[in-house]
């Protein structure tokens, strides 16, 4: 691996030549250790893809320490977002679960309340009134006598 710093547009850069090919690698170890046990914690890379694309990641050590640190954030050469997902195919494309506060828009459009269900929720039936969303305790029934489904 070369090292340089050779850029003369005004810009302060250090370049990363790596071996080349398909699948090359330039990383950037971070240790939280001096005499670097336990092997990186954090990672910052690049991976070459081929016909001029790559893909950049940053790997972060699990909590144990003693394992090859996991690839937990990734853009594609397409601009896609991945979480716990190497290979985003949508802008965003998380793998696990999702944890937010406030709301979430389309196109400018309000879509999901702030107000969320909870686990606790359970057994509840939820209704939007444009603004929130409000729980009910009704319970659904089985209508066998007339065939229909009914609320209490």
């Amino acid at each position: 691996m070369n090292i340089d710093d050779t850029d003369t547009t005004g810009f302060n850069e250090i370049n990363f030549y790596g071996a080349g090919g398909i699948g090359s690698e330039n990383r950037l170890n971070f240790f939280n250790t001096a005499d670097r046990t336990g092997g990186a914690n954090t990672i910052i890379k690049t991976t070459n893809l081929g016909s001029g694309l790559s893909r950049f990641g940053i790997m972060t050590a699990p909590t144990d320490d003693t394992t090859t640190p996991n690839e937990n954030l990734t853009i594609d050469s397409d601009g896609n977002l991945g979480i716990k997902n190497t290979n985003p195919t949508f802008d965003i494309d998380i793998s696990g679960d999702i944890n937010y506060t406030g709301n979430i828009y389309e196109n400018g459009a309000l879509k999901v309340f702030g107000t969320k269900l909870n686990p606790t929720d359970i057994g509840h039936i939820p209704f939007g009134d444009g603004t929130d969303i409000l729980l009910s305790n009704a319970v659904f029934f089985w209508d066998n006598t007339n065939n229909r489904l009914g609320i209490n």
